[in-house]
């Protein structure tokens, strides 16, 4: 096979649209420190030209907390982050039609509280006991009362 100027031109511009946008990931924690082995997983949204959906990569940071996905997109891209002792990252409405270079910093589970949920009950209207309009009121959160 014998390539002239013109079709090596045309190859690699050919190899550039077919790969789609690179989305690439710096990972570190609250003291600037790289971040191994967190879990990226991003997500290039929305319905493409030719009727596929979403496209989902994934990947672990490496040691220098580097990592990258390259897919396309029609609308936004989402990107997800999670480590263990660290809070999750979630960020959404990323451009889509563009290569993104991000830095992020995970912030460490110092001591975390728990939260719970109790359910209350069905509501019932006609027993109902709401608070006057415009006044200033507590919820007791232990005992589910106004």
């Amino acid at each position: 096979m014998i390539l002239n100027n013109y079709s090596v031109v045309s190859l690699a511009f050919a190899v550039t649209v077919a790969s789609g946008e690179t989305i690439q990931i710096r990972l570190s924690d609250d003291n600037a420190v790289p971040l191994a082995g967190a879990e990226v997983r991003v997500i290039f949204g929305g319905t493409l030209t030719n009727g596929s959906r979403d496209q989902v990569a994934s990947f672990q940071t490496d040691v220098r907390g580097y990592g990258r996905a390259i897919g396309r997109a029609e609308y936004n891209t989402t990107v997800f982050v999670t480590k263990a002792g660290y809070y999750d990252l979630r960020l959404d409405r990323i451009r889509a039609g563009s290569d993104h270079d991000l830095a992020l910093v995970m912030r460490s589970q110092k001591s975390p509280i728990p939260l719970f949920a109790r359910r209350v009950g069905q509501f019932d209207a006609t027993n109902a006991r709401f608070p006057k309009h415009s006044e200033w009121v507590g919820f007791d959160l232990e005992i589910a009362d106004w």
